[in-house]
């Protein structure tokens, strides 16, 4: 890292600099946003989610095919995709970091600011806790949820340059060129190469940071490929406990990181009628297309018969079926129509009209820790339909084995998650930024200036507008 790091540097020397990590660099802002500091939860903390492979492999399925091989044959494709302006894809993403304000550096200018870059964060998690003279800003959100805030937010914004330079110290270079064609972000500063490609740098290589070199040599994934059946591959997750440990002492509890860190899943060999009741989900989805992708047509391999589901899964709902229907539905070729159609010249686009709802299909999601444990909630009742049933099911045992320690249960996770359990439990501290151990479990309160009192309103109002905006996030 020390030649990209030594790059960044020079970088922060030029006088129209962006705040840079002070975790990485030791710098912080100056002017309008004295002594704001940021810090990345990356790949040395285990944390960071590996974006280039999951967009790339959303990108993928939405054709139908696999994986590119090789880290800069992905860094290419996704540079194809945002090119088309594909930018949907980008969902499968995420990038965690914490924005710590201290209150000294609130004018009434950098709080309007701020409320600004709140109000274009609607695709974001964000959560925040005040502590001490800290405001402390915890957020979450797909590299298109950044890239909305810096469209919709006036580029004077000082706030904004914060969020840059979030983005300049996490996200590569490949998804960002439709904002650095537009103008909105500076090419020169977009120099962030992940650890676990770097690592397959040589020492001179390191040194120098040639950003041109091939790395794809011993280039492994980082995507971790954990089968579940035959229908679920968990892709990659992060670990809530670890950014708990991380935030805790700024006054953040589990339940807020489970609104922040996000698991993503490959599913497979699944009907598209128990497709359609995941996609009404509000998370990141990338599915196989039927205007691409000509369906195989073979009603043993591409079609699920409910029928059969049932009795695979002893249901008994149609112990008592007659034969005549039996026999009637066993000779039907669901697929007869749209083989026909495909073999004279139809397109696969105006064909697919009379492809089966059972057809098999494929698609990755990404959640929130707290939308997955919604989903399964929901779609673990007895009440919903057995395929998707079977398949939350599997969900659940799948993280219980894969994700979560023994220190929870998924009952008491569950429960944080969706009844924010852990927020009734929550105390007040302070924090020593020398030394980052709690000095103290009540806020300090000091005399405070007409000034601040003002200062300390527009932040109240703030906080309150967040919160309207996450209720009508959640309705």
């Amino acid at each position: 890292m020390a030649g990209i790091l030594n790059k960044i540097k020079s970088l922060v020397g030029k006088e129209e600099k962006p705040p840079y990590l002070e975790k990485e660099i030791g710098n912080k802002a100056s002017k309008d946003g004295k002594d704001i500091n940021i810090i990345i939860f990356d790949d040395e903390d285990e944390l960071s989610y590996p974006n280039l492979e999951m967009v790339h492999r959303g990108a993928r399925i939405c054709v139908g095919r696999g994986p590119l091989e090789g880290y800069d044959k992905i860094k290419n494709h996704i540079s194809k995709m945002m090119g088309f302006k594909h930018e949907s894809i980008l969902e499968h993403s995420n990038v965690i970091a914490l924005i710590r304000v201290p209150d000294s550096s609130i004018s009434i200018q950098l709080n309007n600011d701020m409320m600004e870059v709140m109000s274009n964060s609607r695709y974001m998690h964000v959560v925040t806790r005040h502590i001490g003279n800290y405001l402390n800003i915890l957020i979450g959100g797909s590299i298109r949820a950044y890239i909305n805030i810096i469209r919709e937010t006036r580029q004077e914004n000082t706030f904004l340059r914060f969020i840059k330079s979030i983005m300049y110290g996490s996200i590569e270079k490949e998804f960002l060129s439709n904002l650095i064609k537009d103008g909105l972000m500076e090419e020169e500063y977009c120099t962030y190469v992940t650890h676990a490609s770097m690592k397959e740098l040589t020492e001179e290589q390191q040194e120098t940071g040639d950003e041109n070199t091939t790395i794809d040599a011993g280039y492994e994934s980082r995507l971790k490929e954990i089968p579940y059946g035959n229908n679920i591959v968990l892709l990659a997750y992060q670990d809530i406990d670890a950014l708990y440990k991380d935030v805790s002492m700024y006054g953040f509890t589990l339940a807020d990181c489970m609104q922040v860190c996000t698991v993503s899943f490959l599913f497979k060999n699944i009907s598209r009628s128990c497709a359609n009741q995941m996609t009404r989900h509000r998370v990141g989805i990338s599915q196989e297309s039927q205007r691409y992708c000509e369906h195989t047509g073979d009603k043993e391999k591409g079609f699920i018969d409910p029928i059969k589901l049932h009795e695979q899964y002893k249901t008994h709902r149609y112990d008592d079926i007659d034969k005549d229907t039996m026999d009637a539905i066993n000779k039907e070729d669901p697929f007869k129509f749209y083989s026909y159609l495909i073999q004279h010249k139809i397109m696969k686009e105006d064909a697919r009209a009379w492809l089966p709802m059972n057809c098999t299909t494929q698609l990755v999601m990404t959640f929130t820790y707290k939308q997955l444990f919604h989903f399964i909630a929901l779609r673990t009742e007895p009440g919903a339909q057995e395929e998707v049933r079977q398949l939350a099911s599997n969900i659940k045992n799948l993280i219980n084995r894969e994700i979560f320690s023994l220190n929870h249960s998924y009952d008491d996770l569950k429960s944080t998650a969706l009844d924010n359990k852990a927020l009734s439990d929550y105390q007040a501290v302070s924090v020593d930024d020398d030394e980052g151990v709690i000095i103290d479990k009540t806020p300090i309160e000091e005399e405070t200036t007409d000034e601040e009192l003002d200062i300390a309103k527009n932040l109240e109002e703030a906080k309150r507008l967040m919160r309207k905006d996450e209720e009508l996030r959640k309705l």
